[in-house]
């Protein structure tokens, strides 16, 4: 709580310390909430500053003071489920890990773990050994690239290389998600095939699994967190991603996909609904064919640093990932990381400048085409022989960037929605995969209430956004009731959240919200009921700071 307190005064002070010039903080850096944490303004800057940190530390002193020898705030777990967790930790024979989707968590083999990555590791197509750490070479080279650049991105970059960064770390989540496509093709010679209830039950799919020796793949991850590219990465993202708006094809998320949707007319009666999913795009893109899409993509949207600079600091960080799995050194050297934080970005930009080359060039059009990153949905009004002319086209476009065509004349899945197709008419449901299993926090956790409400408020929001025929939400909210009812939320809560949901006219849940630019600095610390005081407290001499005039123009909020 210490540590807490700390880190919110030293905001402040960051905060009021840029207020007359905030264009001095990097463009990556603009948000207090980024700054590198070992720095901070000096004190006796500010008398106001200082009599609120000052404040701020009594509270919290007298709020150690009155809660020393108290008995803690009740545990989530038993001595005994602790305990267990603890030795589970400890077994090196086991691998613990979050299901890529889902909620699942995954105990593997660690031998098993170990020869999945390193099955990916070996392909000499993506990634190469090495025999030292390059990240101090690689240091040297970073900062002579940026010293050569123009003087805006060379102000804006001066602070985001960190003192010692260290290599990535590798790692796999298993796609738990597609192991009934792999069982069901594992038993395709059985004399009697698997049925629709073996696979109902994500209980059912593991056992059955298990039983089969089939191991899920794993997808690659490389974590940039304290790496040498980490806070540059950032930076390009904060100036791609607010581009991405001009893609025409460009979807921000499920919301932004029904929206779309509304828009399309009767359809006639042989149309085809379709998916197309990229296969491992992030590790497909050859270096230079991405930064080629972005210069092109930046000189066309782009008009503040120089796009030559941006895409320079690109191409460095496509090319210097290097990262550890089980104490042995790599460098990636084709792709992106799924892990650093212009991956969405730069991986949206090579897709909109490849299907720009699809969709331009070939005969024939959807009548509807939307994307997000490497996931497609389009709708195809030329019957199914010219779906597969041009499935076979878009396979043969590019030489690593493959794409898998799944199509239906009824219903197909999208993100978390199914869309159905009725007599020319489109309407849309709730999906989820098999392996889902529909876990949410425990209501006897020790989380605030309002959090717990908020949970089944939020999930009644989401059927109702996606789910386009009364009939069909009445249904989903009486089964997503019986889920919060596993999880021992009481009868009262639920019935508030589907009541309170029932006065939203679905109409104004797909509408976006125009969001305020706030400079809030939020004060975060662990729930407790105990710690109310402490924070009422705090907040009310920050309240009292913010009467001062030179302080109130730091924390203006914005429309």
């Amino acid at each position: 709580m210490c540590s807490d307190i700390n880190e919110f005064t030293r905001k402040v002070r960051i905060k009021e310390f840029f207020k007359d010039n905030p264009q001095t903080l990097p463009t990556s850096m603009k948000n207090v909430n980024t700054v590198d944490r070992l720095w901070t303004s000096a004190n006796n800057r500010n008398v106001h500053i200082d009599s609120f940190v000052n404040a701020a530390k009594a509270h919290l002193n007298m709020f150690i003071q009155e809660n020393d020898g108290k008995r803690e705030d009740r545990d989530n777990l038993t001595k005994g489920e602790r305990y267990s967790i603890k030795q589970l930790k400890r077994n090196n024979d086991i691998t613990i890990k979050p299901a890529d989707k889902g909620g699942s968590i995954t105990i593997m083999d660690t031998n098993d773990y170990i020869s999945e990555a390193e099955s990916q590791l070996s392909n000499e197509q993506f990634y190469k050994s090495l025999p030292k750490d390059p990240t101090k070479s690689f240091k040297r080279e970073v900062k002579h690239l940026l010293a050569g650049l123009g003087d805006d991105i060379k102000k804006a970059t001066q602070n985001l290389i960190p003192n010692e960064p260290k290599p990535g770390t590798f790692y796999c989540l298993p796609k738990l998600h597609k192991l009934p496509k792999l069982i069901s093709e594992a038993t395709k010679t059985n004399p009697e095939p698997i049925g629709l209830d073996t696979l109902s039950t994500p209980t059912k799919i593991y056992d059955l699994a298990k039983s089969l020796h089939i191991t899920p793949p794993g997808r690659s991850i490389i974590s940039g967190r304290g790496t040498l590219t980490e806070h540059l990465s950032g930076y390009i993202d904060s100036i791609l991603n607010p581009l991405l708006i001009n893609i025409p094809s460009f979807t921000q998320d499920s919301t932004h996909f029904l929206r779309k949707l509304s828009n399309v007319q009767q359809l006639n009666s042989d149309a085809l609904l379709v998916t197309l999913d990229v296969t491992s795009l992030y590790s497909n893109i050859p270096h230079e064919e991405g930064v080629a899409a972005c210069t092109k993509f930046l000189n066309r949207f782009h008009s503040y640093e120089t796009t030559s600079d941006i895409c320079s600091i690109i191409e460095f960080i496509l090319k210097h990932n290097n990262f550890m799995f089980n104490e042995k050194h790599f460098l990636q050297t084709k792709g992106t990381a799924m892990g650093t934080r212009m991956a969405p970005s730069y991986a949206n930009i090579v897709m909109a400048d490849l299907e720009d080359r699809i969709l331009s060039n070939y005969h024939l059009k959807p009548t509807f085409y939307t994307r997000y990153i490497d996931d497609i949905f389009l709708i195809w009004e030329h019957g199914l022989d010219s779906l597969k002319q041009f499935d076979t086209y878009i396979n043969n476009i590019h030489p690593s960037i493959k794409f898998t065509l799944e199509m239906s004349r009824t219903e197909i899945p999208f993100l978390d929605i199914t869309t159905m197709l009725h007599n020319g008419d489109l309407s849309t449901t709730i999906y989820s995969k098999p392996t889902d299993n529909h876990k949410y926090l425990d209501y006897f956790s020790f989380h605030p209430m309002n959090l717990k409400r908020s949970i089944v408020y939020s999930q009644v929001l989401r059927l109702k956004r996606i789910c386009s025929e009364p009939t069909d939400y009445a249904t989903k909210v009486s089964s997503l009731a019986s889920q919060f009812i596993k999880c021992r939320y009481p009868l009262s809560v639920i019935k508030s959240a589907i009541t309170k949901a029932s006065h939203r006219p679905r109409t104004d849940l797909l509408k976006y919200n125009a969001k305020s630019h706030s400079d809030r600095i939020p004060l975060i610390l662990d729930y407790s009921p105990r710690t109310r005081p402490l924070t009422n407290a705090i907040k009310t001499d920050f309240e009292t700071l913010k009467k001062d005039p030179s302080i109130k123009a730091a924390f203006r909020t914005h429309r």
